[in-house]
């Protein structure tokens, strides 16, 4: 979602935010996309191109709007800077906790869980002689 709100042109993310392709993603590309959204995190966000508001989504989870459609200008973020680049703000996207929670947090955890998991039966499996 992050993507889709700022203007954030970089091709080394592009394949990974793209839903269809997500079970072609190697372990490899999973864990990059899992440390991307942990340093990409909502919390980040909150308040600048994210909004929590039951309201704004009617009966979805989460709605998109356009930077220009916002009728309150001075409650927008123009601009942010991501990893040192300066980021035209786009759009801000409105949703609910349940979407947090279902698109984020929990496979979040899920995948904390995937990846440390891995390291334990890796460190099982090492043996120093």
């Amino acid at each position: 979602c992050v993507c889709h709100c700022i203007d954030y042109d970089d091709s080394d993310i592009d394949r990974f935010i793209n839903y269809p392709n997500w079970s072609s993603l190697s372990d490899e590309e999973e864990q990059f996309v899992f440390f991307l959204a942990l340093n990409l995190s909502p919390d980040l966000f909150i308040g600048k191109v994210f909004f929590p508001s039951d309201e704004l989504c009617y009966d979805i989870y989460g709605k998109f709007y356009d930077i220009h459609d916002i009728n309150h200008p001075k409650m927008v973020t123009r601009s942010l800077v991501i990893t040192e680049r300066i980021c035209e703000v786009k759009q801000i996207f409105a949703f609910k906790q349940t979407w947090l929670k279902e698109y984020y947090l929990d496979p979040m955890k899920k995948f904390a869980q995937k990846f440390s998991s891995r390291q334990q039966q890796a460190n099982r499996s090492c043996v120093i002689s």
